[in-house]
């Protein structure tokens, strides 16, 4: 199986992140496919502005609406930037005296980025970004974080270490999160910020482990996928190939009359069969006939499954 992984990029200090997390996205979108998605958790719309989408339908408020009248989202209200990247913005048309997160249910709020990754999974997607901007209170802040493999926290000056470090260990302590899933990404010089880190460690053992980065999204896309560890192989069969994978097999069987057949199995995308963009894997099955022979020698014909 595939594996899938979901970052957060939570901006717990109020910077503003949405280049950071774009570019990110940019290049994981390089080896696999990706969905970064803007969470409009205090009504701040960054990531539209930063990719030049401005919808005033396909957005996150509209699909966090439909979510939670129909319970279901669709791919149709996310940008297709290129083959590999999706974006989901907040519209940056809201009103920010009130946030589409005051006139939906708290269910949907909670259930949101579980139907989002299901949405990015099941259209093929290994990466789920989510730009996320609000504090602990705000649900579905806290219900992202929960989800995360990874939480990216970008700090725009040393001093907002000491607060963003306050929330990682409320995340630790009281909810059981791991130290190994946060990265702080710091602009300039990151030593500053390794030796607050290193101290808070000292003096609170459930901080060992935080990782600290540069705020550059190379960087920070290489402190990423030392964490994924996805491997070479998986890269390979992601490869384009003209609708086809690499991933087939040959066998040989025979049925209780003794008559012998192969069986011809190869794995392709949805797009290869369908004429659109895969969003699932099938398994497709061709027969290949066997000339055998009966007992006495003589031609059984040819055999089909």
């Amino acid at each position: 199986m595939m594996r899938k992984n979901t970052t957060v990029f939570w901006s717990c200090t109020g910077v503003d992140a949405a280049e950071l997390s774009f570019g990110t996205a940019e290049l994981l979108a390089e080896q696999r496919k990706a969905l970064l998605a803007e969470l409009p958790c205090l009504g701040i719309p960054r990531l539209g502005f930063v990719s030049g989408i401005m919808d005033r339908s396909r957005n996150t408020e509209s699909a966090l609406m439909r979510f939670d009248q129909k319970n279901c989202l669709t791919w149709d209200m996310v940008h297709q930037v290129n083959q590999k990247l999706a974006l989901l913005p907040a519209s940056v048309f809201a009103t920010p005296d009130c946030p589409v997160v005051t006139r939906v249910s708290f269910s949907a709020l909670m259930d949101f980025v579980t139907a989002l990754q299901e949405l990015a999974w099941a259209r093929g997607c290994r990466h789920l970004i989510l730009d996320c901007q609000g504090q602990l209170v705000n649900p579905m802040t806290f219900f992202s974080l929960k989800a995360a493999d990874q939480v990216v926290i970008p700090l725009a000056k040393p001093t907002e270490a000491a607060y963003a470090l306050a929330s990682i260990r409320r995340l630790i302590q009281v909810y059981k999160h791991s130290p190994e899933k946060f990265i702080l990404a710091a602009v300039g010089d990151i030593k500053a910020i390794e030796r607050i880190v290193y101290a808070k460690g000292k003096e609170n053992e459930s901080l060992k482990g935080i990782k600290v980065t540069s705020w550059d999204s190379r960087k920070i896309k290489m402190t990423l996928e030392q964490a994924f560890n996805f491997d070479d192989e998986e890269i390979q069969s992601e490869e384009d190939d003209g609708g086809l994978s690499n991933k087939e097999a040959v066998t040989e069987n025979s049925d209780s009359a003794g008559q012998h057949f192969f069986n011809f199995e190869r794995e392709v995308p949805w797009g290869a069969l369908l004429n659109e963009e895969a969003s699932s894997w099938e398994l497709r099955q061709d027969y290949w006939p066997a000339q055998v022979k009966n007992d006495d020698g003589g031609e059984a014909g040819l055999v089909y499954l």
